[in-house]
């Protein structure tokens, strides 16, 4: 259980943080490609 915590803990920030990496990348992709 104890190596079950934190793979949850670690998933979770980690999927957010992709998706949000995502999110950006995609967002602001034509206005960093076209100033």
């Amino acid at each position: 259980m104890s190596a079950d915590r934190p793979c949850k803990f670690t998933s979770l920030p980690l999927r957010s943080l992709e998706l949000s990496l995502q999110n950006h990348q995609t967002v602001p992709h034509t206005k960093t490609e076209a100033p």
